[in-house]
């Protein structure tokens, strides 16, 4: 391979990488406006996240058993998105903005719990963990207030 392709590669591949994480921020801010929330960085949010961890959402999810029908997924869309979470977790970077579309899809806690489920069936880890593990704070923050919306 000569000098000049080998550096031609290497912009076409520097050039895209840009292209990719200037899209992807983009598409986040809008994602955050169109939620309208307020990131505070500076807040512990894995401190005030953690009573999540105890919520009947992430701690029994099978709690929701009950609930009324018309709030429920279906067992295949539930494993669909926790597989579309799972898809945005990649070892050159996550892709939040994937998981926040996810989470704001949903609209009863019933669902979250759903996913919660499904999740722990397909990876045997909680979902609630993963992303415990995988996001900052702001972004930690960003997951707490979808979820505060859901009914």
């Amino acid at each position: 391979m000569t000098r000049r392709l080998k550096i031609i590669i290497s912009g076409t591949v520097l050039l895209g990488t840009t292209a990719y994480i200037i899209v992807n921020r983009t598409k986040m801010k809008n994602l955050i406006k169109k939620l309208n929330i307020a990131i505070d960085e500076e807040t512990d949010v894995h401190g005030d996240f953690q009573d999540l961890a105890t919520n009947k959402i992430f701690s029994d999810p099978s709690s929701y058993r009950n609930a009324p029908a018309s709030q429920k997924l279906t067992s295949a869309k539930a494993i669909e998105y926790a597989k579309d979470i799972h898809d945005a977790w990649s070892i050159w970077g996550d892709n939040e903005s994937q998981v926040y579309t996810v989470l704001d899809s949903l609209q009863y806690k019933v669902q979250l719990a759903q996913v919660e489920v499904g999740y722990k069936s397909l990876y045997k880890v909680s979902l609630y963990y993963d992303m415990k593990d995988r996001m900052s704070k702001a972004e930690m923050n960003i997951v707490k207030s979808i979820i505060d919306k859901l009914k």
